[in-house]
């Protein structure tokens, strides 16, 4: 079956009405003078018309029609004029930027079509602020109290590392004001369509404690309705056949209907989330600055935010329940001062998170559709082939319960620190320098599960005559070609394919990125970055067969590893995998490359420029999954980094008060895919 992506964020969806808005602000008590660029600012946005976005791609606060890189931005003035809430809000306003995904917390982002399908690594860099917060998944960061957010499209490896390969997004929030008072509110009620009712209530405050400590703090509580139907199946699947199991004339359970009665609720799909920010900002001494900030978030979202076409618009068949919690917290300190005449910014971040998923996935089964010719679906081809042999060697098979689920507990945790320093601006030319140190891990738990299949074992019955042996199975015989398993199908818990790993990813990295001035309107940016990866993976993953019978494999050596074949009564019990009691995975992989940038541009006329960029950027490699040929596992590689490289060109310009042209033609080569 096909599911449409939908857009879930209100500000998007059609049939929204914003039945009730207020939206107050304090205003500042104190009125800082502003400093001479910030008065020169405003006279050029005076002048042109045009709203000045300062941006820090480059780690500099830099002009936006400056920046030699294709790039956008999004003011606080735009993201609340487009009621801009969360992550597909905003990556639906950005041109070279693409989404796709099944609701709140489970929405991946693209730049210019470079979609990974495979790798431990995201190919789009995803930070709050100077902090990476992308290591399993991007969370849905609440839009509000936000300065701006950045989207740099191409490999952005130079100043950004491994995760950036297509491209980064930034969401930097507003930071407190010293000798400022300020605060404000927003309260809205909303409407979707014929879905449920919702609504939001947000405020911040900014708190000047003394001449050189300002807090400023953000608390916010959100409720989406639902517009999503899960309608009852009556008996049937969306394509019109019964949804009936046929379990064979000789099977106790005889038949089995598939009903979805109890799980049918109109606008299903709901949201509730609710979190905050607290920022400190300390100037201990003249040219230091201090800011601590804390961020949290829950966020608990019900039902499927895609539909099925074949049932009409907006509804489908789900038979359990979808269900996700999602919690995360970034605390995060930055400090800024000089060494000498060198600028020096310290970054530290630790991001937590927890997601618990709860998800129907029992339309997982149209993989089983259409086995053979003269089978129009997999009931009737298990109808047709259920039992074999006679007598007291009669065996009827059953096929796997279409109505399962998966359930999913994942914690992931980064921990980064970066060291940048800025030369004087005395100097001819202007280089950014630094270390980047990153600590990943993520914990995966993930069960692929039916109800009731732990308590599936074999049926018996004695006697002769029409009295037999049953034997409960799942899976398709292996007389006619597939691995039926016999016994209990149950992995761990009720999965029958179950995930429990632990990754853990260390990366190091030393890079530059300078800028130097050929003529007063021609500049040459040149930037490197050396990093240093490491990949420890240690877990399992697999079928209940795979955890009594398959060897350790050892990845990192391409080979089974450890296990002698054949083995002995005493290698069996060292070297199988028996349910869990050792890994069937683990590895280590270290990498280490560099990646480079060269940029050239010329500014032709005041808001005028011209531009040519080669850009390179990396996704690190690791674990290549194992072959099974028969009964024979053979470990395979590991996978290499990915790399693409960046050939661009384009201009950027303003044209009186009326007009602004930016564009940019590019070609992307891309290497080493991870599959």
């Amino acid at each position: 079956m096909t599911r449409k992506q939908e857009r879930y964020q209100g500000s998007n969806r059609a049939g929204f009405i914003r039945l009730l808005g207020i939206s107050t602000v304090l205003a500042g008590l104190a009125s800082p003078t502003l400093a001479a660029d910030d008065q020169a600012a405003v006279a050029a946005e005076e002048e042109t018309g045009f709203e000045e976005i300062i941006v820090t791609a480059t780690r500099t606060a830099t002009s936006i029609q400056k920046v030699p890189i294709s790039m956008q931005a999004l003011s606080a003035d735009t993201l609340q004029q487009r009621s801009v809430k969360g992550l597909t809000d905003f990556a639906a306003l950005i041109p070279s930027v693409s989404f796709a995904g099944l609701g709140p917390g489970r929405t991946a982002v693209y730049f210019r079509g470079i979609v990974p399908a495979g790798g431990a690594y995201p190919a789009t860099g995803y930070y709050l602020d100077d902090i990476s917060i992308n290591v399993g998944g991007l969370p849905d960061v609440h839009v509000y109290d936000v300065e701006r957010i950045e989207a740099l499209s191409g490999p952005q490896g130079t100043l950004f590392g491994a995760g950036s390969l297509a491209g980064t997004i930034r969401v930097i929030t507003n930071k407190p004001k010293l000798g400022e008072f300020s605060g404000g509110m927003d309260l809205e009620t909303n409407k979707f369509g014929g879905g449920d009712f919702g609504g939001q209530a947000q405020g911040f405050i900014n708190i000047p404690v003394t001449e050189t400590l300002a807090i400023r703090a953000m608390a916010y509580y959100r409720k989406e309705g639902g517009y999503v139907d899960n309608v009852a199946n009556n008996g049937k699947f969306a394509d019109g056949s019964p949804a009936i199991l046929n379990l064979g004339d000789k099977n106790p359970l005889t038949r089995l209907t598939l009903n979805n009665a109890s799980k049918a609720k109109n606008n299903y799909n709901s949201i509730d989330e609710a979190g905050g920010r607290l920022s400190l900002l300390w100037e201990p001494v003249e040219g230091w600055s201090i800011n601590p900030q804390i961020t949290a978030q829950k966020q608990i979202s019900l039902g499927y935010f895609g539909f099925d076409p074949r049932l009409g618009d907006l509804k489908v068949h789900d038979y359990d329940d979808t269900r996700q919690n999602d919690q995360w917290y970034q605390a995060q300190a930055t400090i800024h001062g000089h060494i000498g005449d060198f600028d020096v910014v310290s970054a530290t971040g630790y991001f937590r998170r927890n997601k618990k998923l709860l998800n129907d996935y029992t339309y997982y089964t149209v993989a089983y559709d259409k086995f053979g010719p003269g089978y129009e679906n997999y009931l009737q081809y298990f109808d047709k082939t259920g039992c074999t042999g006679s007598g007291a060697s009669l065996r009827c098979s059953t096929l796997l319960n279409p109505t399962q689920y998966y359930s999913g507990n994942r914690n992931e945790s980064i921990f980064t620190q970066e060291l940048r320093f800025k030369t004087p601006q005395s100097w001819p030319v202007d280089i950014t320098f630094g270390g980047f140190y990153q600590y990943q891990k993520n914990e995966i738990n993930d069960d692929y599960a039916t109800r009731g299949l732990a308590n599936v074992a074999g049926y018996t019955e004695s006697g002769g005559g029409d009295r037999a042996d049953f034997a409960t199975s799942f899976g398709v015989p292996v007389s006619q070609g597939g691995s039926m398993i016999l016994g209990t199908p149950a992995v761990k818990r009720e999965a029958f394919y179950a995930t429990e790993q632990d990754r853990i990813v260390r990366d190091y990295a030393a890079f530059a990125e300078g800028h130097y001035n050929i003529t007063p309107a021609l500049k040459i940016t040149g930037g490197i970055r050396y990093f240093w990866t490491e990949l420890n993976q240690v877990g399992f993953a697999g079928v209940a067969a795979s955890a009594r019978n398959v060897r350790s494999t050892v990845a990192a050596t391409g080979k089974a590893g450890g296990c002698p074949t054949p083995l002995s009564a005493t290698e069996r019990l060292t070297c199988l995998n028996t349910n869990f009691s050792r890994p069937d995975q683990q590895l280590i992989y270290r990498e280490q490359g560099q990646t480079h940038k060269v940029a050239l541009d010329w500014q032709v006329a005041p808001g005028k420029m011209i531009y040519a960029n080669y850009s390179t950027g990396f996704r690190p490699g690791g674990q290549g999954r194992p072959l099974r040929i028969g009964g024979q596992v053979y470990g395979v590689a590991p996978v290499r980094s990915e790399d693409l490289t960046n050939y661009e060109i384009g201009f950027k310009t303003t044209w009186g008060s009326i007009f602004r042209l930016n564009a940019a033609v590019y070609l992307e080569k891309w290497n080493d895919l991870q599959y």
